[in-house]
């Protein structure tokens, strides 16, 4: 978990023992195509999720943007993009 943490924009220049206090308290989750890591509100105690490696899809169904459906997607190799 350190070494992934490390490889993340967000975490790389941090010492290792703030990474390894990151990874501490971390839990890595291995989700298959189509499955739902959280639902709109949802009350889960996470509040940050990390995308290590493939593609996600935020769907927001309560959106009033023009048709009440915001999509966000993001890959690890690109920057986040919206379509509305």
């Amino acid at each position: 978990m350190i070494e992934q943490l490390n490889q993340t924009e967000l975490f790389h220049a941090l010492p290792a023992d703030e990474l390894k206090a990151i990874a501490n308290f971390s839990t890595h989750l291995d989700l298959q195509d189509g499955e739902i890591l959280i639902q709109e509100n949802d009350r889960s105690h996470f509040d940050l999720y990390l995308l290590i490696e493939g593609f996600v899809e935020i769907v927001s169904n309560s959106s009033t943007i023009i048709s009440n459906e915001v999509v966000i997607s993001n890959n690890t190799g690109g920057v986040p993009t919206l379509d509305i």
